[in-house]
């Protein structure tokens, strides 16, 4: 039986598909976005996570690892050469501060949903069900489809949140069992999105056309990012082709926020989105006209609470979204 490793079990999550909903975070993504808000997701191996600032210097670490991979810096914390490093996790049985996390359990189809289905109350009362996002499960259509079928038999929602970066042959597994789609397109230049995010984006479109004409139910997700996809002749060139789809009606702006940071700085990795950026007010407005213009439902912030905000007092308060301090 298929096994896929899992980094966290997100309970009442209420931006990721319609109600109360359990989101389902996976290992493994074939995507390299440079914006990444989830890095110990990228891979689909387990990975050591080291938060330096959670450390309380008791060495206990460095006497239990038996590959020498321990050290410390000048101010006493522990760090880690991952070049010794054989993920072993007795470091992080030991880690009593939780400064050391091994990433990613095996969940087999039945364990996991022995593990959502005891929220199914929630779901029930809601409207809401489960969402399966990560890295991506698109990368395990077996899994998706075997797991999203005992969801279906219990009459819980499922959602995806996916690249579309797969074979057809693959998302057409589970395609019958997934009650939405969460598609993300997240920059419509396919140069743009090689440079980005590691791949074009010329399989995500054909995916995406393919299951726009099948009609399944699809919400475009759009992480807008700074300096990368905001310009509004990017934004105008995405509405056009959502809008050709002609199922799809609605659109999920996602806003930029840094903080992933510190799992980067866990996991050792650079981070090239560290400093806070901003959207102006003025663009904002602006996306939003040319959406209304298109016949579009423009959502700022994806499903829930802040999608249900009226434009105008969304507006007053896009710093919160826009801006880190």
């Amino acid at each position: 039986m298929q096994k896929v490793l899992i980094t966290n079990i997100q309970r009442f999550s209420v931006h990721d598909g319609p109600g109360i909903r359990t989101t389902v975070f996976a290992k493994g993504c074939s995507l390299r976005c440079a914006w990444c808000q989830n890095p110990e997701n990228l891979l689909p191996s387990p990975e050591l996570l080291v938060y330096k600032d959670l450390c309380i210097k008791c060495g206990k670490c460095e006497k239990v690892c038996k590959a020498g991979a321990i050290y410390f810096d000048k101010e006493g914390y522990s760090c880690t050469d991952r070049s010794k490093c054989v993920l072993c996790g007795l470091c992080a049985s030991v880690c009593f501060s939780g400064a050391r996390i091994i990433c990613g359990t095996e969940y087999s189809v039945d364990t996991l949903f022995k593990e959502i289905v005891k929220d199914r109350i929630f779901f029930k009362n809601s409207a809401g069900g489960i969402t399966l996002s990560g890295g991506d499960f698109i990368r395990y259509p077996e899994f998706t489809r075997d797991f999203f079928k005992l969801c279906r038999s219990k009459h819980i929602n499922t959602a995806i949140e996916t690249s579309g970066y797969a074979p057809w042959d693959s998302i057409i597994l589970f395609a019958e069992f997934t009650d939405l789609f969460l598609y993300d397109l997240k920059i419509i230049d396919s140069d743009k999105h090689l440079l980005w995010t590691g791949v074009d984006n010329h399989l995500i479109i054909e995916n995406l056309n393919k299951l726009a004409k099948e009609g399944f139910n699809i919400i475009i997700r759009i992480p807008l990012i700074p300096g990368v996809n905001d310009e509004i002749k990017d934004f105008k060139r995405t509405i056009r082709f959502i809008k050709s789809l002609k199922t799809i009606k609605t659109v999920h702006l996602l806003p930029f926020h840094n903080l992933g940071l510190s799992k980067y700085n866990a996991l050792d990795l650079e981070y090239q989105f560290e400093k806070p950026r901003e959207i102006k007010p003025e663009k904002l407005e602006r996306y939003i006209e040319i959406a209304d213009k298109e016949g579009l439902h423009l959502s700022i912030g994806g499903t829930g609470f802040l999608s249900e905000i009226p434009k105008v007092k969304y507006l007053e308060q896009r710093k919160f979204i826009y801006k880190i301090d």
